[in-house]
């Protein structure tokens, strides 16, 4: 009987990233024996590769796509959490002069990122994009690894879980905050269009009507042909009512009646078949 386990990962990217990935991270399986690194899309991994290839935390942010995609996450829903990630530990590590993921401790570097205490200027939504990304995937990675992973594989990947965060993620208010300037926002800009609805509407019902005006006349033609075994293509028209005052011209074609008025632009077997 021969044996047909796959012995490694069919991705490009296992080859691309030997000698700068961990091995055993890339090899990482689900319950059904299969390469979590295959199952990831290839917009996620060139994204990773891009942005996080060069920094200490690379392997960190692969643990977090492999058991998001173990999960069922959807690409976008994991290119948000990498995006956050990446492009935040890049502005907190190099404030505190730090290039290492092991010498970062979230109970200072991030929590004095979340007070305001450094990037004073970052919006809430940020802190706290950040904040829902950075506890969600330390809690999910662990969880994960703790219910699928033997004792001594735990004791591996455990190298590349993100730090635990040991304050009150409910302790800050700027999640309150950015949530209620969403809200606000979302009100201004409706506020702004209240004034427009009735033209709106006017100029929707409008076309509404045009179109559907256009399809009966379409849908009329076309019995016709039937009814009469008209030859294709034919030229029709119908009028708009009097207060439009305009009369559309159509050209109504099948398939092969286009592909023999235009042969220049086809093969000779699609013209072959249009004559049949």
């Amino acid at each position: 009987m021969t044996d047909t386990t796959q012995l490694r990962p069919a991705t490009e990217w296992y080859d691309k990233w030997l000698g700068k990935m961990d091995t055993k991270l890339m090899c990482l399986k689900n319950g059904r024996s299969e390469f979590l690194i295959d199952k990831v899309d290839q917009r996620n991994l060139k994204q990773l590769n891009n942005n996080c290839l060069n920094f200490d935390w690379k392997n960190h942010l692969l643990l977090i796509i492999l058991i998001e995609v173990a999960q069922n996450k959807d690409t976008a829903t994991i290119k948000r959490i990498l995006g956050t990630l990446s492009t935040r530990f890049k502005d907190i590590f190099n404030h505190f002069n730090i290039t290492r993921l092991l010498d970062f401790d979230p109970n200072v570097h991030l929590y004095g990122y979340l007070k305001g205490e450094v990037f004073p200027n970052d919006s809430n939504s940020k802190r706290s994009e950040l904040l829902g990304c950075y506890s969600r995937a330390e809690y999910t990675t662990k969880k994960w690894i703790h219910n699928n992973l033997s004792l001594e594989e735990q004791e591996y990947f455990n190298l590349f879980l993100l730090h635990p965060i040991l304050f009150d993620p409910r302790d800050f208010s700027f999640r309150k905050l950015a949530k209620e300037q969403a809200q606000t926002i979302r009100k201004d800009e409706t506020d702004a269009i209240v004034p427009m609805l009735p033209t709106i509407r006017a100029e929707a019902n409008l076309r509404w009507n045009q179109m559907k005006r256009l399809r009966d006349a379409f849908h009329q033609q076309i019995q016709e042909v039937k009814t009469k075994s008209l030859s294709l293509p034919i030229e029709f028209f119908y009028d708009e009512p009097e207060r439009i005052g305009e009369r559309f011209h159509f050209r109504l074609w099948d398939k092969p009646s286009f592909v023999l008025h235009h042969q220049i632009h086809f093969s000779e077997t699609i013209i072959k078949q249009a004559t049949q």
